[in-house]
């Protein structure tokens, strides 16, 4: 058990359906336990309470009657399952309240009811009727409990009646033949899921309860994970968060981690894991100590990581530059480096300014007329890299090579990668560049 671990004195989560000061009572329940009191101050009055399965409804229902108990006497029939026709509706209640119905005639049975009730009525004692799975139970059956919990004029109050379901038995009570039922209707409440600003405090609750302190139990990023992997579902908070504790204290760590939460409920409890594709989480879930919170860290998708791309500027004089982006070097062959390091080379050389070329190393040269790196020959680039341009030039005319002397963008590249990227200034080098090459021709 995760008792001693955390320093409590209970469970955090009470077995079957939380009672008394168990109960979690938000802003929102303390106003819907307002208007129920209200609601059941008359003794043959209906509430409904629907939602999805797990939200509260029955710790609700439960509530509220406990609440009128406080004030008189009170007899309860629970109907978890639902009747399958009128008469096994009339077995369950009297089953309930503690008659034999098999011994009797259906008449008979239906005489006792009513006796049963004029008899609570007389020693002050409310009944209360409270039927769950109320959206499963055919609209007759529905109509008959209308007429058993009915007043009537030789003195029987009739019964309260508290209908639970699934979202449908709001408009199942729409149904023609529902509609005295539907009359008697004084409350009607939705429950939904928790919203992570409740969940946060039911759980501070539920830690309170227990003797122990919020903040020592959940570390940070515990409750957004507990959200995401339960729906804001409170049955199935308190499976996962329980199971949570335990790997925890298990583990030895400190506090209950997002990590721990996600294997508490996808690997154990077998939940749908909420993390978006894309998203990958390190295999590190639990703390190694008391007091330090290793969590679940999430790398960003694709199109989240920034695109760096690192230009390194070489000036060959003052109007001529040779861009070399790290990343293309990286990816082409070693003649790609070797020739961007001969330009910084050449750049004092006297050399430099009477051959007066720029190159760019590219990282596509395949498309037609692009030449690029991969296209000089071997004795072109020695003599590129010695500055002998008296010899470079017959050998770059005689391969019927032309140097790009563009340095804008290749047309292969993406703009985007570029973030200087200005296409003026590349017209304007272009121009500057072609001027040069005119020359370098016209000299050899």
């Amino acid at each position: 058990m995760y008792l001693e671990h955390f320093g409590l004195d209970k469970p955090l989560f009470d077995d079957g359906i939380a009672r008394d000061g168990a109960v979690f009572v938000g802003a929102a329940e303390r106003d819907a336990l307002a208007h129920a009191a209200l609601a059941l101050t008359s003794r043959d009055s209906v509430i409904v309470l629907h939602g999805p399965p797990g939200v509260g409804k029955t710790t609700f229902a439960a509530t509220a009657i406990g609440a009128a108990a406080d004030s008189s006497r009170v007899a309860t029939a629970w109907l978890a399952t639902p009747a399958l026709s009128a008469y096994e509706m009339l077995e369950l209640l009297l089953l309930d309240f503690g008659f034999d119905p098999y011994k009797e005639t259906r008449v008979e049975r239906l005489q006792t009811w009513r006796q049963f009730l004029i008899e609570m009525a007389a020693t002050d004692t409310r009944i209360f009727i409270a039927v769950e799975h109320a959206d499963d139970v055919d609209p007759a059956v529905l109509k008959a409990l209308a007429a058993l919990s009915a007043a009537d004029p030789n003195g029987c109050p009739g019964a309260n009646v508290v209908l639970m379901g699934r979202d449908p038995l709001a408009d199942r009570l729409n149904a023609p033949d529902l509609a005295e039922l539907k009359q008697r209707v004084r409350l009607t409440r939705r429950f939904s899921p928790y919203d992570e600003a409740t969940l946060q405090q039911y759980l501070a609750h539920c830690v309170r309860a227990a003797g122990g302190d919020f903040d020592s139990v959940f570390g940070a990023g515990a409750v957004a994970a507990l959200r995401a992997h339960t729906g804001g579902i409170p049955r199935v908070i308190n499976h996962v968060a329980e199971t949570a504790l335990g790997l925890t204290a298990a583990r030895g760590a400190g506090r209950v981690t997002a990590g721990l939460i996600r294997m508490a409920a996808v690997e154990v409890c077998g939940l749908a894991d909420p993390a978006p594709s894309g998203r990958t989480e390190t295999s590190e879930t639990a703390e190694p100590g008391r007091g330090s919170e290793p969590d679940v860290d999430a790398v960003p998708p694709p199109d989240e990581i920034p695109v760096l791309t690192e230009q390194v500027d070489v000036d060959l004089d003052a109007e001529d530059a040779v861009e070399v982006s790290n990343d293309a070097v990286e990816e082409r062959s070693e003649d790609a480096a070797t020739f961007a390091a001969g330009g910084a080379a050449a750049e004092g050389s006297g050399d430099a300014a009477a051959f007066g070329y720029a190159v760019e190393a590219r990282t596509d040269a395949s498309e037609p007329g692009d030449a690029g790196l991969d296209d000089l020959s071997p004795e072109l680039v020695d003599a590129i890299l010695s500055g002998d341009d008296a010899v470079a030039a017959p050998l770059g005319r005689d391969l019927g090579f032309a140097l790009d002397l563009d340095l804008g963008l290749d047309p292969g590249l993406d703009p985007g990668l570029d973030p200087g990227h200005d296409p003026g200034r590349d017209r304007a080098q272009r121009g500057e560049a072609d001027e040069a090459a005119s020359k370098l021709r016209a000299s050899a």
